[in-house]
């Protein structure tokens, strides 16, 4: 593996052992494998929580089938898609927190994505922005209680940055319910 995906592997675990919300806090390990693509391309995919159709690449199936757990509830599982290349080395990721104990304002479960920037339809195409309002290509999706989801476009963000900013919050969201 390249440098620049040995490095996010560290800081991603490491982000992830500093926050406050999983159960096994300093020991949170997770799939990592590499593969090549028809290009021959080498990519890294890590994980935890996958399903079955993720989960293919994977030589430790275990690890990366079971999600990480969440203090009083929940599951947070990811999927990060990376390439060895002289550039950024994350391709794509997904983030899901679900199951989260509700908030006052109902929310139970949280999404992140950084899709391939394609469009979902092309009849939600937006040309001059070049992306689709009701699916961006980088997403938090914020699910209630009811059913309202919302599609909040975000640009691109260091991932760990939306995870420290989800842990803070589920942390003062947990203190609230205690």
């Amino acid at each position: 593996m390249s440098p620049e995906i040995n490095s996010f592997i560290t800081r991603f675990a490491n982000g992830l052992n500093r926050c406050g919300i999983f159960d096994s806090p300093g020991n949170i390990r997770f799939a990592v494998q590499q593969a090549k693509t028809k290009k021959n391309r080498k990519i890294v995919f890590i994980g935890r929580g996958l399903d079955e159709r993720e989960i293919e690449v994977f030589q430790y199936k275990k690890r990366a089938r079971d999600p990480l757990l969440i203090k009083a509830g929940g599951e947070f599982k990811f999927l990060i898609n990376m390439v060895d290349s002289q550039s950024y080395p994350i391709e794509k990721y997904s983030f899901r927190f679900v199951g989260l104990r509700k908030s006052i304002n109902g929310i139970h479960s949280l999404r992140f994505d950084k899709d391939l920037n394609t469009p979902r339809s092309r009849n939600d195409w937006d040309d001059q922005m070049q992306d689709a309002p009701s699916h961006p290509a980088h997403h938090l999706h914020i699910n209630f209680e009811e059913d309202n989801h919302m599609r909040l476009p975000t640009g691109v963000v260091d991932p760990l940055m939306i995870i420290a900013s989800i842990d803070c919050w589920y942390l003062k969201v947990l203190s609230e319910l205690y």
